[in-house]
């Protein structure tokens, strides 16, 4: 599983991991979407999988997939 961000600019970036209050891949569907609604709720921005800094409030849309 994996969330995949698309930026207003047009740019994609995914994440695979979970980043807050839990660590490892996402284990299912379930949980990605618990771990997308804290990202988006409690932070101002994270790092996507290649490194880059994601400020939440440029995110577009966002969509999980296996």
């Amino acid at each position: 599983m994996k969330i995949l961000f698309t930026m207003d600019s047009g740019e994609k970036y995914s994440l695979s991991e979970q980043i807050y209050g839990a660590t490892g891949p996402f284990p299912d569907k379930k949980n990605a979407s618990v771990q997308l609604s804290l990202i988006t709720e409690k932070l101002r921005y994270f790092s996507a999988d290649d490194g880059t800094v994601i400020f939440c409030e440029h995110i577009s849309t966002a969509k999980i997939v296996e």
